[in-house]
Formats: structure tokens, sequence, C-alpha cells
């Protein structure tokens, strides 16, 4: 099992980072159309809720990627970097939810995870020079926070 865990990072490290830009685009059209009801199931979310997503994105990071999880926490990098993952927290949850609600396909999640996963890492690397970070890795936690975006969609469909 280890050995495997093992695998996949170093699979992840080694992966060139490319995602298809008219997925990505079709994801924020869809979210475009729904502009009034995705703004609002965002902005229900009180600030228990966000922190709640953050953790389980920094969970995600502290398990399964330590080097995201090291240089994403780094003190003096904090404040610069938390506005910039709460959006993306924000995207990924959104996006998991226009899936939930059928508006589109999981086809473009890991497309949208990855590049929100890139957004982040390139952050990062603008940051700290000698950061390490890879879009892919960030792309899995992101993942994490889009399917409780995707329970909540299920959720309203009664």
């Amino acid at each position: 099992m280890k050995q495997n865990s093992l695998n996949k990072k170093r699979r992840a490290y080694k992966a060139q980072e490319l995602y298809n830009v008219e997925m990505v685009k079709e994801v924020y059209g869809i979210w475009e159309q729904h502009k009034e009801e995705v703004n609002e199931v965002w902005n229900r979310i009180d600030e228990e809720g966000r922190r709640n997503l953050f953790q389980a994105f920094i969970k995600e990071l502290e398990q399964e990627w330590s080097t995201e999880f090291l240089e994403i926490t780094i003190e003096k990098f904090v404040r610069t970097t938390l506005e910039k993952v709460m959006i993306n927290i924000c995207r990924a949850y959104i996006a998991g939810y226009i899936v939930g609600k059928d508006w589109i396909s999981f086809e473009h999640l890991p497309d949208f995870y990855l590049y929100l996963g890139d957004m982040t890492a390139s952050h990062i690397k603008s940051v700290w020079e000698r950061a390490k970070s890879r879009g892919t890795t960030f792309a899995n936690a992101f993942a994490m926070v889009g399917v409780k975006g995707h329970s909540a969609a299920l959720a309203t469909r009664n």
C-alpha cells in the first residue's frame, strides 16, 4: 500500500501539468449562466463552513503531499497565499456544485482542478523562489473540496 502511494507521488511530480483550456472555459461559461445561484450558494456558507473547506484542503495536502503542505503553511507566506487559496477553494466547491446540478459533466473537473492547482503552485513559486509545489498535487486537494460542493448540489435535488 505504501509503495503504491509512493509511486503515485512520483508520477505526480514527473507529470506534465497540462489542462484543456476549453474545458476550463466551459466551466466558467456555465458558472456565468448560473451566476446568481452559485454566488448565493457560496454566500450561504458561513465562516465555519469555509474554515471546514479550507481544513479539508489542508488535510489532503498534509496526508498526501508534504512538500505542498509545508510550502503553503510557511508562516511568512500564509497571508499572501491564503486569499488566493480561498478563492480557488470557492472555485473548486462551485465546480463540484455545478457538476452535481448536471450543468456540466464530471469530465470537466480534472482539467478545472488542475488549472486551479497550477494557479496555486505558480503563486507559491512567485512568492518563494525555492518552492517545489506542483499543480497536480494541489489539484487533488481541490478535488476534495469539489466533492463537498457536489454533495451540496445533490442535497438540493429533493
